[in-house]
């Protein structure tokens, strides 16, 4: 059995822990707001985002609309540079020929097609 002054001493230290996890999750979701800015930009695409400890890692695919053209990559870093982490990959990305695949659908898009 845990004394009172125990029990009021734990209690305090695990609502300090939550509101401690509440405020980094906050801060986490502010890093990642601007990474899903930059990963809009390379659209149609497809991203996946997995966090594991302190580490983020992203993936994403850029295909053309009939499959036969796709670019895809994976970065990791620490979670807290979420937005640096997704603008290298959308970098890496138009480095393999994103942009492109774009543009292509885009023209595709405009004709009517």
């Amino acid at each position: 059995m845990i004394d009172p002054d125990s029990h009021k001493k734990l209690s305090e230290e695990i609502a300090r822990r939550i509101a401690e996890d509440r405020r980094l999750l906050d801060e986490l979701r502010e890093e990642i707001r601007p990474l899903r800015d930059q990963v809009r930009r390379i659209q149609p695409r497809s991203i996946n985002t997995t966090i594991e400890g302190n580490t983020l890692t992203l993936t994403g695919m850029v295909a053309s609309l009939d499959g036969q053209q796709m670019v895809k990559d994976s970065i990791s870093g620490a979670a807290t540079e979420a937005e640096a982490l997704g603008i290298q990959l959308a970098h890496n990305l138009r480095q393999q020929g994103a942009t492109e695949i774009l543009e292509a659908i885009f023209t595709e898009i405009q004709r009517g097609s």
